[in-house]
């Protein structure tokens, strides 16, 4: 992620509503230079002798060193350089490793560096000078050495502090499962990598920026950590304040703690890992992306025990960059804490209700307090920052600090505050473990290899392996309620219930609502999963499975489960509002319902960043594609569009992190359940399959559509049968194939989920609404290669979406809030003079060249929001729906969307 949020604008202006208002605004989108994970590491070898001397280092930044003198203009060294480390290396580099309570040596990345050090990603690594690490201070090579002093030195404290936690979460309370990898060493997930194999981090202290930005920021992709420098400043780096450092390393521990869970060991000694990785925010704006900024600055809290972030770096050096072109710039640095002075009056950390709380600060920037900073997901990372260091203050106030007897760092100064913040590090770890989890099983308890069989197809979390990254991602992502759910949770059962008994769940909660974070009614704690057996799907939840002897947990006592969820005490809900999907909708006056984006440039952009499951997304090969776009602010046959809908909150309260979901969705019918055949050319010429082709038809929802005009009239308080509207898919399986002579003949599941749009058709005897797919055969004739995503994709070929197709890692869009009684565009248009759209708040879909102009479409979106009362849970037990749920419509608000194409 960056450390400073930048948005491009792009070079057209468009969109007009659907209703005929025409409303001119600029597309931006955001820097996506980022995003990071996590995991703990150490030094393995943790700065061998004294032999070649003591090092010159900076440890703090110049602002914090000159007695905290805000108007610094010039680093000046004289005073702050210390000798404070020795490093017997041949080049700046070293191995990490990692010691679980239960093993007697420490397990290393081996024959791989973790870490190296580089002035930028063109030059080759520095050698010592003269046998030493020291060099002519304000060198370049001077701040490698220092960048390597403070990224090895927060790896580890953050490996020393995770060894602690490893051992109180699979050897404590076990009354739910430990989410952390168990064989965290023997997978070397407490490091970047794969397979049981580490992956380099590289570290640049000066790359370049022009003009008046600077920056730094992780590159997740690359695992590179970049931290700036400009020539306009040339004695400024970023590399010169430490807590920008640590802010960009937390990203990279929030990478590895996603992740730590998806490398498995699946027997044998064999290690084998998911082939993509989990992020913690996957658009410009999600609050996923928020939340990973916020856990980034609190790295830098954990680290320094200063409840600010860059004082220097994120202050002083842009404001100095842009006053040597002869004006003054903006401060950038974010506090931590509600008593700093840089807040406006109104944010108090005493003061009952004037804590930085969600919803209504997440576009605050406190430097800019009468600003809106919509869809800025460091800002709205502050929420987060808040609350995680409060929750530490709280830990020292009612804890008894833990004992990190393993700890390699030994600063008395620092014991008090690092070992607080190392309880709170535990339950951050905890909680991406489980989000992050892409094998699904939610814990190593599941593991069929370390328990036996049985279990291979147990699933406890984002559905199952296969529907993962979606699950994880997009439908049921880390937003605030999820993250916070989760948190909660193990807060309950691990410091609560266990290693702090005097912070109670009372106050857990107490502080969740006075940051507006207690949006759940439940703590689902019990565990909701699911067991597959064949085409039969259980119910499962942790008791299925406790009582169990775990000796490869090395603990003694077996894991034994809660037997019903514990449930949020209502009174302690005071700050936090939650309010009905019932209210949000599209506008029924005479303002848009939605926006179309048909502008080349602003499509390409959008396309070029593209990607699901680590992989970029194609187009429909000459049949649609950003060469048809002409920018009439239509949606046209042969074009790339962006659909932003004009959502309106008709509540008395603000909404907040408003999600709108365009992925396929089992909202439809089979018209035979014995006819399930794709409408493919293999299976048209091949008996018996050509006499049972798949028909779909549409579920009324809503009452709509009518039975006269195609819908399946049914009962929602009647569970129906697999492939009827009462039922829903419990594993989001679309297509499998039969196979006969070596040849695939593709067919449906039963239940398959299936594209949103469907198509009004008309004959001399009626009007209805009919699946792409009937439309194609019935009224265009096209043949599967005349088909958007045709047979060149293989069996997943589904001709439901032939004709407009919701491109995948665009087929979501999320508003960060929504103000009572106004639209998203409305709200932010308050104080801010040049109100812009995203790429977070567009949806893409291609439309086919071969669609007859005049045609209309109608496109069922599936919206919900973060502080929803009822997007979750079922009102009668306050349980969260299980995740084969989020399959269906029950936990959302559906939205119809008609539009007609026009040449």
């Amino acid at each position: 992620m960056s450390l400073i949020g930048r948005t491009y604008t792009f070079t057209k202006t468009m969109i007009i509503p659907l209703l005929g208002i025409l409303m001119i605004f600029s597309v931006t989108s955001c820097n996506n230079i980022t995003e990071a994970e996590p995991s703990s590491v150490r030094n393995a070898s943790k700065y061998g002798g004294g032999a070649n001397g003591d090092i010159l280092v900076y440890e703090d930044n110049p602002v914090i060193l000159a007695g905290g003198n805000t108007y610094l203009r010039t680093p000046s060294w004289s005073k702050a350089l210390e000798y404070n480390f020795t490093f017997s290396g041949y080049f700046l580099e070293n191995t990490c490793g990692f010691k679980q309570p239960n093993l007697s040596n420490e397990i290393t990345t081996g024959n791989t560096n973790c870490i190296e050090i580089y002035k930028n990603n063109q030059s080759d690594q520095i050698q010592k000078n003269n046998g030493s690490w020291n060099y002519t201070v304000d060198s370049d090579e001077f701040y490698q050495v220092n960048a390597f002093y403070h990224v090895d030195k927060m790896i580890s404290k953050v490996t020393d502090s995770l060894e602690w936690a490893h051992g109180l979460s699979h050897g404590g309370n076990l009354t739910i499962p430990a989410a952390a990898k168990y064989n965290l060493a023997n997978t070397l997930g407490f490091w970047l990598g794969s397979d049981g194999s580490a992956q380099t981090l590289k570290v640049y202290s000066k790359c370049e920026f022009t003009g008046t930005n600077i920056n730094a920021f992780f590159n997740p992709a690359l695992d590179e950590m970049c931290l700036g420098w400009n020539s306009n400043q040339s004695q400024l780096h970023m590399a010169q304040d430490p807590s920008v450092t640590y802010h960009e390393l937390g990203h990279v521990y929030v990478k590895i703690m996603m992740n730590q869970r998806n490398t498995r060991d699946i027997g044998f000694g064999t290690l084998d890992s998911i082939g993509f990785k989990s992020d913690l925010g996957v658009m410009s704006y999600d609050e996923a992306g928020a939340i990973n900024e916020g856990i980034a600055d609190f790295f830098s809290y954990f680290m320094t025990g200063r409840k600010y972030i860059g004082e220097w770096a994120m202050d002083r050096i842009p404001y100095l960059i842009l006053d040597s072109q002869g004006y003054v710039g903006t401060k950038y640095g974010r506090p931590m804490d509600e008593d700093d002075p840089a807040h406006t009056s109104g944010i108090s950390g005493d003061i009952p209700g004037e804590k930085l709380s969600y919803p209504e600060y997440i576009n605050y920037n406190p430097h800019l307090p009468n600003a809106r900073y919509e869809g800025e997901i460091h800002y709205a990372g502050q929420v987060v920052s808040h609350y995680l260091t409060r929750l530490t203050d709280k830990f020292k106030q009612y804890c008894t600090a833990p004992s990190i007897t393993n700890a390699y760092v030994t600063e008395a100064a620092e014991s008090t505050h690092y070992r607080y913040a190392s309880m709170t590090l535990m339950l951050i770890n905890e909680t991406l473990a489980e989000i992050g989890d892409m094998t699904a099983k939610g814990s190593d308890f599941f593991n069929e290899y370390a328990m036996g069989v049985g279990l291979n197809e147990v699933f406890f979390t984002n559905l199952n392996i296969d529907e993962a990254y979606l699950w994880g991602h997009q439908v049921t992502p880390p937003d605030m309620r999820r993250f916070f759910k989760i948190f909660a949770k193990n807060i309950h059962h691990h410091i609560s219930s266990y290693a702090c008994p005097g912070f109670t769940k009372d106050m857990s909660e107490d502080l969740l609502d006075e940051y507006g974070l207690l949006l759940f009614k439940s703590y689902q704690d019990a565990g909701q999963g699911v067991q597959i057996s064949g085409s039969n799907v259980l119910d499962r939840t942790y008791a299925n499975f406790d009582n169990t002897s775990l000796p490869y947990i090395g603990n003694s006592n077996p894991f034994i489960s809660v037997t019903s969820s514990t449930q949020v005490d209502e009174l302690n809900r005071q700050q936090t509002i939650l309010v009905s999907k019932d209210y949000i909708d599209l506008p029924t006056d005479n303002r848009a319902t939605a926006y179309v984006f048909d502008g080349r440039s602003e499509i390409e952009g959008i396309l070029s960043s593209l990607a699901f499951e680590g992989n970029p997304i194609s187009l429909s090969t000459d049949l649609a594609g950003v060469r048809y776009n002409n920018d009439n602010i239509k949606i046209s046959p042969g074009e790339v569009v962006g659909v932003s809908l004009n959502l309106v909150n008709n509540s008395n309260s603000t909404m907040a992190g408003v999600q709108v979901l365009a992925n396929d969705w089992d909202h439809m019918a089979l018209e035979n359940s014995s006819s399930q055949y794709v409408n493919r050319s293999e299976n048209l010429g091949m008996a018996p399959y050509m006499n049972q082709i798949a028909n779909w038809v549409p579920c009324q929802i809503d009452g709509w559509p009518l039975d006269t005009e195609g819908g399946v009239v049914w009962d929602e308080n009647t569970p129906g049968s697999v492939g009827e509207c009462g039922y829903t898919t419990k594993n989001n399986k679309q297509l499998d194939v039969t196979t006969s002579g070596g040849v695939s003949y593709p067919y449906y599941e039963q239940d398959a989920p299936q594209p949103i749009c469907m198509v009004q058709y008309s004959d001399e005897n009626e009007t209805k609404w009919v699946s792409q797919d009937f439309f194609r055969k019935h009224v265009l004739g096209l043949e599967d290669h005349e088909c958007l995503n045709n047979e060149n994709s293989g069996p997943n070929f589904n001709p439901n979406e032939c004709l407009v197709r919701m491109l995948p890692g665009a087929n979501q869009s999320v508003f960060g809030r929504i103000e009572p009684q106004k639209t998203w565009l409305e709200t932010i248009s308050t104080n801010n003079p040049n109100p812009k759209h995203s790429a977070s708040n567009i949806t893409i879909m291609e439309v086919n060249k071969w669609i007859q102009p005049g045609t209309t479409f109608n496109c069922r979106f599936r919206v919900r929001f973060s502080n929803c009362s009822d997007c979750y849970n079922d009102s009668a037990t306050n349980e969260d729906y299980k995740d084969y749920e989020y399959a269906g419509m029950k936990p959302f608000k559906v939205i119809n969307f008609s539009f007609k194409v026009i040449d």
